[in-house]
């Protein structure tokens, strides 16, 4: 049962990353589009329009998410990750109320 608990732990450690690396690979995607179309907004309506800033402010908008879930990704406390290694131990225990 031991081991059973701590695959299922690691099993979903590499699921979350998994989907995780998607999510930034369909954003890395998006960035591509939206940086391409923010350039054909800058040829057609001129770099100081108003059209070319509300393209590049979408890319602006994307780059920050995908800078949020590439922190996002991993961060756990320590106790948290010893508990996904050792669920058994004293300190993972959980209590009913």
């Amino acid at each position: 049962a031991k081991s059973s608990r701590a695959a299922c732990a690691q099993s979903a450690r590499v699921s979350s990353r998994r989907s995780a690396t998607v999510m930034m690979s369909d954003l890395q995607s998006k960035i591509t589009a939206a940086m391409k179309e923010a350039e054909e907004a800058s040829k057609k309506f001129g770099k100081t329009s108003k059209e070319a800033a509300v393209a590049w402010d979408m890319v602006e908008e994307l780059e920050a998410e995908a800078s949020h879930q590439k922190n996002a990704i991993g961060k756990k406390d320590p106790l948290e990750e010893f508990c996904d290694d050792v669920p058994e131990a004293d300190e993972c225990r959980t209590y009913d109320n």
